[in-house]
């Protein structure tokens, strides 16, 4: 499955040995998705990280065009990187986790 272009990382939690630097980053991750992002970039976020939907399954669930899903995404991305960017050590690496609860 090919992956939105914008590529922005977030984290990458298995380069952490420390376990309380993964739980920290995941609370700051899903704390910048639910307070950061607006809801259409949520929703099309998750669909895209969590869901694995593709950005033209995702645009016909919502009814908008592919390009304006890539494009929430890609501001999504943008905005939490901007966010995150005080987690250095887990920030910029190719991996992605996004929260697997209901708490985002």
């Amino acid at each position: 499955m090919s992956r939105c272009p914008h590529g922005l990382p977030l984290f990458d939690l298995t380069e952490s040995t420390n376990r309380q630097a993964r739980l920290e980053a995941m609370y700051i991750l899903r704390a910048a998705i639910r307070l950061e992002l607006t809801p259409r970039q949520r929703t099309c976020l998750l669909m895209y990280y969590e869901n694995g939907f593709t950005m033209q399954e995702i645009a016909e669930q919502l009814g908008l065009n592919r390009s304006t899903v890539c494009r929430h995404i890609g501001k999504a991305m943008q905005r939490l990187q901007k966010s995150t960017e005080y987690v250095p050590s887990l920030c910029r690496t190719r991996h992605y986790a996004l929260a697997t609860d209901n708490t985002v």
